[in-house]
């Protein structure tokens, strides 16, 4: 693919934010590597992903965690839901007397 400046500006703003978030040392290291080495990378990187979620998905903590947040946001969204079934009805009952 030839450098066009859309994807070099693209690619600097990918580099930014991986140094950001993994370090120089890991874009360092990416910048580096030959076609070959970024393939076996990407493999990798797909593996980690999958283990990752495998990870987030048996753990235990983080399951209870979330549904006590599910618990406990709950009633806001009722409310919310409530205040805006009123205000739907009320706009209804202005429009039917003419006051809209």
């Amino acid at each position: 693919m030839a450098k066009t400046p859309s994807n070099v500006s693209a690619a600097a703003k990918l580099e930014k934010a991986l140094r950001k978030i993994s370090g120089d040392e890991v874009a360092d290291a990416i910048l580096e590597c030959s076609p070959e080495e970024l393939r076996a990378r990407l493999v990798k990187l797909g593996t980690y992903e999958m283990e990752t979620l495998k990870a987030k998905e048996d753990d235990e903590a983080l399951a209870d965690a979330t549904e006590l947040v599910k618990t406990l946001k709950a009633p806001y969204g009722d409310a919310i839901k409530g205040v805006n079934a009123q205000r739907q009805f009320v706009s209804v009952q202005l429009e039917k007397a003419g006051q809209a």
